[in-house]
């Protein structure tokens, strides 16, 4: 009984916080898998690969002006825009970048900075160029 009178007066306000930030993350959506495009003599058209992407959570990007500076060189961003976007606290999760090439991938984990993530996502290529792209419909995030 003297356990429980702790956890409720002295720490409840605590385990109150921990469990509506648990409750109120964003919810994650899971890409599908799509599958190959040929044609007719079976020849590839399209094909899904994965390619990195990276994305902060805002709440836990420590340092924002020196996160932006060691993250810019990597993605399309200028620093003043990554700045902008780690600012951004209302979304509580924020993309800095999609289709990532592998050395800029790996360099932005080896930096391990605290709020910097980074996850595979599926990325539509075209072997055969634009040819085939405005038949099958392009699809993805701008």
């Amino acid at each position: 009984m003297g356990r429980l009178a702790y956890l409720q007066i002295y720490r409840g306000r605590e385990y109150s916080q921990r469990a509506e930030a648990q409750r109120m993350r964003p919810p994650q959506t899971v890409d599908a898998r799509r599958g190959l495009i040929l044609d007719r003599n079976h020849k590839i058209l399209a094909v899904s690969i994965g390619a990195d992407a990276v994305y902060a959570l805002t709440e836990s990007v420590r340092d924002v002006p020196e996160t932006a500076r060691q993250l810019a060189p990597y993605l399309s961003l200028s620093t003043d825009q990554i700045i902008t976007l780690l600012q951004s606290r209302s979304t509580g999760s924020v993309w800095l970048g999609r289709g990532l090439d592998p050395p800029a991938a790996e360099a932005i984990r080896a930096l391990s900075l605290p709020g910097i993530f980074l996850v595979k996502r599926p990325q539509r290529f075209y072997p055969q160029g634009d040819f085939g792209g405005p038949r099958f419909r392009y699809s993805g995030l701008g």
